[in-house]
């Protein structure tokens, strides 16, 4: 299910623009127009051993924490530039770094850390070598949280200013869906299809859960693959082909089987319309003179 439906945006003119603009602005605080979408986080704690990160200024040169996420292809997927903010980090200092609002964690194969190595106020700073004895990496998205780091050593990694990144592998968590569109068989009446958090631990993050509660529609109404709604049913009560135009058919007596759309129209002293058509009464020309009988016409209903 899950289509998205097309919406069209109201012509305003310049004279509402001001009032039109604090109804946007309205909506979006309320959340009014959005889809809700799970953010996904990302946490690393680094923890320093004996020899400390120099950090630098606040531009971000120095010797500062370079982090690179990169795919099972070697390309880089997600980044974080200066990771400590140009902040020293002291010996023996546990320091949480956060990334919001994260791509696929899918696609997450492993992880580079190194530190950069960049001129300050035009001088060229002494080479800093830092001790990372501990990093640990998780993702998180709506509070259910994975694990995709958690190594230790003494130290885990020396890392020296402009030298060649350190990479780590990353434990492989599958998200085979990031919202209920990715989701989507194209079925409407079946539901509606979920991207759902599976809290098991286990290395499957999210993923699509099939639709099963069917479209509920109000009495007198079933669900339309076409329409992609709920419309009225149709209903052939006197079973000649043809529903009823109460319904949204073309038959315009469903109580007799002799008068539908297309039906052929009968000379008789009834003046039936067999065709659901006025304008049209049928022909006969019994002594073939040329004139058609009186007994073609249309009363519409049986006359009583």
């Amino acid at each position: 299910m899950n289509r998205q439906e097309r919406k069209h945006m109201p012509r305003v003119s310049r004279r509402n623009l001001p009032i039109f603009a604090l109804c946007l602005l309205a909506l979006s605080l309320l959340g009014i127009g959005a889809q809700a979408q799970a953010d996904t986080v990302v946490r690393m704690r680094f923890v320093t051993g004996g020899d400390d990160l120099r950090g630098g200024n606040i531009s971000g040169t120095g010797n500062n924490v370079y982090v690179r996420f990169l795919n099972r292809s070697g390309v880089v997927v997600e980044e974080l530039r200066n990771g400590n903010k140009s902040l020293t980090w002291g010996g023996g200092s546990v320091n949480d770094v956060t990334l919001l609002d994260v791509g696929s964690v899918g696609d997450f194969a492993s992880v580079e850390i190194s530190v950069s190595d960049r001129m300050k106020n035009d001088v060229f700073e002494q080479v800093d070598n830092w001790n990372l004895d501990a990093l640990r990496i998780t993702v998180s998205v709506d509070g259910v949280e994975r694990t995709l780091l958690d190594q230790r050593g003494t130290p885990l990694a020396r890392l020296t200013a402009g030298a060649a990144p350190t990479r780590f592998s990353l434990s492989r968590v599958e998200d085979r869906c990031s919202s209920d569109a990715d989701c989507d068989d194209g079925v409407f009446c079946n539901g509606a299809e979920r991207c759902l958090l599976r809290d098991d631990g286990s290395a499957v993050l999210r993923q699509c859960a099939p639709a099963n509660t069917p479209v509920s529609c109000a009495g007198g109404m079933s669900c339309s693959e076409a329409a992609d709604r709920c419309m009225t049913t149709m209903v052939d009560a006197d079973g000649d082909g043809a529903r009823s135009t109460e319904t949204g058919g073309t038959d315009c007596d469903d109580n007799n089987p002799r008068r539908y759309p297309g039906a052929a129209e009968v000379c008789d002293h009834d003046g039936l319309d067999e065709d659901c058509d006025l304008s049209t009464a049928g022909f006969l020309d019994s002594d073939g003179d040329g004139h058609n009988s009186e007994r073609c016409f249309n009363w519409g209903p049986p006359r009583t």
